[in-house]
């Protein structure tokens, strides 16, 4: 856990979003030049402002300010995380419904549990959809569940349990760079390898430091954790290298051009959903897809660009993959939480970050 000092600086860095950030009344979109430094960092996170100044054709300062000024108004932000990795194998979509009298109560409580990673207030068959993640099935139960069933205000749940992940919201880019720009960015990650980080476990306070600033230097661990500078850049630099830990770039989707978040509950044949992921693979807006367990067995979530847009893409699903069955399609009014952060009404960050538990 992080030490009071270092919860001090985090609040200060969350208010820093709080006065930064507008209103959903005064929402901006981000600009083509913030789109293709999104992207780029999307590919490589930590690349240096330096290293990407020759692929989006700026002065390192213009680029850096210009992330600053993203990231404080809480329009797009770096994480680092260990969900679908081995260390949060049992994946869950818990959908959950309230008495509306204690909803305020059941959204904060929840939001609190770190092994609920992500979660929005949903439409039709529930009020919210959860996704939630730990170890095992049983740690599962008594981690997630039990703690639901002791919160004021739920009536009901239930779970189904990701029994394959395709793809997930890390692996979703922005269209805005050209494929020779993207080859370039690609070629700044250094490469996951096991065998350099050997028995490296990052501690929790490396781990906070980083769900709150994926781009931290070692500087910022150093003065954070008290070790000394040489120790947090090697620290670091296996970080950086752990096949398990896993570091994104998030944008506000409205600010991006997507307001609209749509999942697609469906029934396929089991023997069909890994074809049926390749062909969905090729559809820009797709987010999450998955086979599930339940009364329906595969999951799609896309962003999109307008309400219009669902039905257009149910067309396009069932183009795709015609024995699909649709069930059930369910628009996000709001996303609460997103991969440990909290979010704004209009889907910023907050800058305030319930980092997932990791053993």
């Amino acid at each position: 856990m992080l030490t009071r000092d270092q919860r001090s600086e985090n609040n200060a860095s969350e208010r820093e979003f709080s006065e930064n950030s507008c209103t959903p009344d005064d929402q901006e979109l981000l600009t083509e030049d913030d789109l293709s430094l999104i992207h780029a960092l999307q590919i490589a996170p930590r690349a240096g402002w330096s290293q990407l100044a020759p692929v989006l054709g700026a002065h390192p300062n213009t680029i850096a300010e210009r992330w600053e000024r993203i990231r404080s108004r809480g329009l797009a932000w770096i994480t680092a995380h260990e969900l679908g990795t081995s260390q949060t194998s049992c994946l869950g979509l818990i959908e959950v419904d309230y008495e509306l009298a204690e909803r305020d109560t059941v959204i904060e409580t929840l939001s609190r549990i770190p092994e609920v990673v992500s979660f929005d207030l949903s439409t039709r068959s529930r009020d919210l959809l959860l996704l939630a993640g730990a170890p095992s099935v049983g740690e599962f139960s008594r981690d997630v569940l039990d703690r639901l069933a002791g919160i004021r205000g739920i009536t009901h749940y239930q779970t189904s349990f990701c029994t394959r992940v395709y793809r997930t919201g890390e692996q979703w880019r922005l269209s805005s760079l050209s494929s020779e720009q993207q080859r370039r960015v690609g070629r700044l990650n250094p490469s996951s390898n096991a065998d350099e980080t050997g028995s490296f476990e990052p501690s929790p306070q490396l781990l906070d430091i980083l769900a709150h600033n994926g781009r931290a230097t070692a500087a910022d661990i150093a003065r954070l954790t008290g070790v000394h500078a040489t120790t947090a850049q090697r620290q670091l630099n296996k970080a950086r290298r752990m096949p398990s830990l896993l570091w994104r770039c998030d944008v506000s989707q409205a600010a991006a051009g997507y307001p609209i978040t749509c999942h697609w509950f469906a029934r396929l044949a089991a023997d069909l959903h890994g074809r049926a992921a390749t062909e969905l693979a090729k559809l820009p807006g797709v987010r999450l897809c998955t086979s599930t367990t339940g009364a329906t067995n595969f999951l799609v979530t896309m962003w999109l660009s307008g309400m219009e847009e669902v039905a257009r893409m149910e067309e396009q699903l069932l183009e795709l993959i015609p024995s699909m069955q649709l069930v059930e399609s369910a628009v996000t009014m709001q996303i609460i939480k997103r991969s440990g952060w909290m979010l704004t009404p209009d889907g910023r960050a907050t800058g305030e970050v319930v980092r997932p538990v990791s053993r």
